[in-house]
């Protein structure tokens, strides 16, 4: 079968009332690699609407992307810029990055949590780094710069993007969204 109709030919069937169909349903579903995360969502790879996915991107404020993310000169300094992402990424890489943000972490985006002297946390993404001042941008992109010496802990932090964006999207809304990031050439 065709990638792009996958999900299409799914939901169909799960919508049907046959009993046949719905033990096939069951059937594929049990067939998916519980050591694969992405295989529930891997359907939403292909055939998408890339405009519709546009729409998702700037609009939808549940899922908020053009919050961090900018494309065409519009949106957020906190995530990196999609430009060429499609070029740079193939499909699977994109799906993954939406689902599981914390898979991979885009270079120069990951987090960090700062724990200074004086009791404060701040956490944020590295923005600037010198022999004296570290310079983090949080999610509302405001920019905070500490002298190293203020700094009592440095860790790892998690991506900015947060987990469970998928929840607030449909295996469509998914697909379509791909599509959108796929055709940023």
């Amino acid at each position: 079968m065709q990638p792009e109709l996958e999900l299409d030919v799914l939901d169909a069937a799960q919508e049907r009332k046959d009993s046949t169909v719905a033990a096939k349903v069951e059937q594929y579903s049990k067939s998916l690699s519980a050591s694969d995360p992405l295989a529930p969502y891997r359907v939403a790879m292909a055939g998408g609407d890339a405009a519709a996915g546009g729409q998702i991107f700037r609009l939808r404020t549940d899922v908020s992307c053009l919050r961090c993310h900018t494309v065409n000169g519009t949106g957020g300094i906190v995530g990196p810029v999609l430009d060429g992402v499609g070029t740079r990424q193939n499909r699977e890489y994109l799906l993954e990055s939406i689902v599981y943000p914390n898979a991979k972490i885009a270079q120069g985006f990951e987090g960090v949590i700062l724990k200074l002297k004086d009791g404060r946390l701040l956490s944020g993404v590295v923005k600037k780094e010198t022999d004296k001042e570290l310079q983090i941008v949080d999610a509302d992109s405001h920019f905070t710069t500490v002298p190293l010496s203020d700094i009592a802990s440095r860790q790892r932090g998690q991506s900015a993007m947060p987990e469970g964006l998928a929840q607030f999207l449909t295996r469509h809304d998914l697909r379509d969204l791909v599509e959108f990031l796929a055709s940023l050439k």
